[in-house]
């Protein structure tokens, strides 16, 4: 009959030695497997960090660059715009500020000063030997022919553009200043007028007999006059040619 009292090695007897010895070695090599385990996770953990921060940092990097490219190339297109604005309203500002009143308005001041000069010239006895560059002087005017082409209506506004005006009246002599000069067809400010049935400078002026218009009686389509280097020609309006502009020749003080 088994005895409650008594000791484990009494009821059973004495534990193998080898039970107790043999436990021990396997569980200090799992033991050490798995924290070789755990510090290669580890290393591989920190590296995959360190490639993904410096990936991480890269990125930041070109990010930050190409935040700054992005924001020169929107500075650069600010300013084309601005100065393309800048040109659309110099542009409109000189049309709206251009109008026919405006332009006869800029010609009679002209008219005036010019006018202005040539008493003060005669009171002080001064002289006007020159023109500007790329001007030819007759007299004490200067004559320009300007580069840009436009219709005959046109040429006022861009010989204000070039300080001058529309050349507004005219003889033979001129005419036969301005032939040499002509190196194409040139617009001069002489038209012609249905209400009296001549040809009509600018100014109101009658076109002199020595002029010598080709074309004595011109049709709707071709009422304005230009210069070449054979004479006055009649033709439509509407075709852009170069302007012959006038101003007075500047003084020599």
């Amino acid at each position: 009959m088994l005895n409650c009292d008594s000791s484990p090695e009494e009821q059973w007897g004495p534990i193998p030695e080898s039970i107790l010895t043999s436990a021990s070695p396997t569980h200090s090599a799992s033991s050490w497997i798995v924290s070789v385990t755990l510090v290669v996770f580890s290393l591989a953990l920190l590296t995959m960090g360190g490639y993904f921060g410096y990936q991480f940092f890269k990125m930041l990097q070109n990010s930050d660059m190409e935040i700054k490219n992005l924001k020169q190339k929107l500075e650069s297109l600010q300013n084309r715009t601005k100065c393309l604005y800048s040109d659309s309203l110099i542009s409109e500002n000189m049309r709206d500020a251009c109008p026919e009143s405006l332009l006869k308005d800029v010609q009679n001041r002209v008219k005036m000063l010019s006018e202005a000069l040539e008493e003060l010239k005669e009171d002080k006895g001064l002289n006007c030997p020159f023109c500007p560059e790329d001007w030819m002087q007759k007299g004490d005017k200067c004559y320009h022919i300007s580069v840009k082409q436009v219709p005959w209506s046109n040429c006022s506004a861009q010989c204000v553009l070039l300080g001058s005006t529309f050349l507004q009246s005219g003889n033979g002599e001129l005419l036969d200043f301005l032939m040499p000069l002509a190196t194409h067809c040139h617009w001069i400010g002489l038209f012609y007028k249905d209400s009296s049935k001549k040809w009509t400078w600018i100014d109101g002026s009658p076109a002199s007999s020595d002029l010598n218009m080709k074309e004595s009686r011109p049709t709707p389509q071709s009422s304005c006059a230009y210069v070449t280097s054979t004479g006055l020609v009649s033709q439509s309006c509407i075709i852009p040619y170069s302007c012959v502009c006038e101003k007075p020749a500047l003084c020599d003080m």
